[in-house]
């Protein structure tokens, strides 16, 4: 009688918040009642599958596989994407010219384990820096920083950038910031 639906509130989730708006995921589901859910991250929108709070979520890939292979492929099924893009690193344009000037600075991900967290840290690698991925620690500090809070803590100049989602990644560009890459 009910489908209970996870997605986030960012352009990164525009397939599940058009479908919700428009009714189309309810119409495929023969009018099913729909219950939306926002999550910040894929982490804990996982979970909330994991623990049955939830029937279908909108996630990216690397919450996605983790929480397959946590749950050995019994509690969740990949079915497909839906989305690509809409992420961008923001940073202050005062501290951080280029990509190389990201060394020793704080850069936000909204949550350990989420899509841009893993990005970023790969990134950071690939770079051939290096961050622990558990503390954030590193050659570049990554503070795990909820994407509401993301604008605020960059005004206030506790975070010298970030690796988020829009309409995040727009917010901290209308206080100040400056796109150093579109991924």
């Amino acid at each position: 009688s009910e489908v209970r639906i996870g997605y986030f509130p960012n352009l990164t989730h525009a397939t599940a918040l058009v479908g919700l708006q428009e009714g189309l995921i309810e119409k495929e589901l023969n009018g099913t009642r729909i219950k939306p859910q926002t999550f910040n991250a894929g982490p804990s929108e996982i979970e909330a599958l994991n623990g049955g709070s939830l029937d279908i979520g909108f996630i990216g890939p690397s919450p996605s596989i983790n929480g397959y292979v946590k749950s050995k492929g019994s509690n969740l099924r990949i079915i497909s994407g839906s989305a690509s893009g809409g992420v961008k690193l923001v940073v202050n344009p005062e501290k951080i010219k280029t990509l190389d000037d990201l060394k020793g600075k704080k850069i936000a991900t909204p949550q350990k384990g989420n899509t841009q967290d893993v990005a970023f840290l790969n990134w950071i690698s690939e770079k051939g820096w290096t961050v622990d991925p558990e503390s954030g620690k590193g050659d570049v500090s990554v503070v795990r920083t909820d994407n509401k809070v993301t604008p605020d803590a960059f005004k206030q100049g506790s975070i010298d950038g970030a690796w988020v989602p829009e309409p995040t990644a727009s917010k901290l560009v209308s206080d100040g910031g400056s796109v150093l890459l579109d991924e």
